[in-house]
């Protein structure tokens, strides 16, 4: 038994090694053709959006559990403190092309109405995801090379073509907002919604494709969508879009329930988007503080269940964020 326990432990150290080594990894910039190594992007501004929500200097995230208390009985993700500094933050752009390219949603206000802002906003994302999986292959492909863990080859490179199979349609998006955003042609759909301020971030792009012929098509691009939640200092402010070409029914009737929620189909809403959708957002220490230890637990369950159940009809049926202190922000 402790053989067994030394050489599990040895192995999870390595996994752990490995998964640090791609994160600290030199990445380059994702601009094309620039050479440049990238700093620590940002998905929503520091100094400004990000502001209106830290206590002091921290908020909460949802980050992948410590290796080594990973289990069958524990989910492998939980809710944690994370600082200003690496909160909704990627390897994407040199620190040139960062400041540069998203000038105007770096102010300290700004036009969320606006379309080249809408457009800035889901590009970030969608290369934010694009990294994210490029840095998942690269975890896949040492884990291959490494004699000692002998990991299955079948899944690990299963794994690697699923993650290459989703950076293709991404890099369509990519070059889409892109030449929107350089000569704008009318190509994407946003929408609006305003709510009390609730101090609740986010900024993702994601698939919500129902085709069965193009779910298992290699070939076929998926209809995605754009959602960025950004706490100002009177409101909360939510910008969620799509390509007009690349869009299906269940997608404008998902995005048409955000422009009418209220305060209780806004809950479902962010439980059901941050449970099965979309990996980068946070919330303020406060608003976790209140969230009841059951519902936690029945939002890591729900996500277990959503990956091995894809569809896009699947909802949680429940508030993650439900409680006085919820009741109070829309007082």
């Amino acid at each position: 038994m402790e053989k067994v326990d030394k050489e599990h432990i040895e192995k999870m150290r390595i996994l752990q090694i490995i998964r640090k080594n791609a994160l600290n990894m030199n990445w380059k910039c994702m601009v094309d053709g620039c050479p440049e190594k990238t700093i620590n992007s940002h998905l929503l501004q520091r100094h400004g959006v990000l502001d209106n929500i830290i206590e002091d200097g921290h908020m909460y995230e949802l980050r992948v559990r410590d290796i080594f208390k990973w289990s069958k009985d524990v989910p492998p993700v939980v809710f944690k403190k994370v600082g200003l500094n690496d909160a909704i933050s990627y390897p994407l752009f040199c620190n040139h092309h960062d400041t540069e390219l998203f000038l105007d949603i770096e102010k300290n206000d700004p036009d969320v109405d606006a379309y080249r802002s809408q457009l800035l906003f889901s590009y970030r994302s969608v290369c934010a995801e694009m990294r994210k999986k490029e840095i998942e292959i690269d975890v896949n492909q040492r884990q291959l090379r490494s004699r000692i863990l002998n990991l299955d080859s079948f899944y690990l490179k299963e794994c690697i073509r699923g993650l290459e199979i989703g950076i293709k349609d991404l890099k369509f998006y990519e070059e889409q907002l892109l030449n929107e955003i350089s000569t704008p042609k009318n190509l994407f759909t946003f929408e609006v919604a305003h709510f009390p301020f609730i101090p609740i971030y986010a900024s993702a792009s994601f698939s919500f494709e129902t085709d069965k012929d193009k779910i298992e098509s290699q070939n076929s691009v998926w209809d995605s969508a754009f959602i960025h939640i950004l706490p100002r200092k009177s409101d909360l402010c939510i910008i969620i879009g799509y390509h007009k070409e690349y869009v299906n029914d269940r997608l404008k009737t998902f995005v048409g329930k955000w422009l009418h929620a209220d305060k209780n189909t806004l809950g479902l809403l962010l439980t059901d988007l941050f449970s099965q959708r979309i990996e980068g957002f946070g919330m303020s220490e406060k608003l976790y503080q209140s969230m009841d230890e059951e519902n936690i637990e029945r939002f890591y369950e729900f996500q277990r269940k959503s990956i091995e159940n894809y569809n896009m009809a699947f909802e949680p049926g429940f508030n993650l964020f439900e409680g006085e202190y919820w009741e109070k922000l829309w007082t």
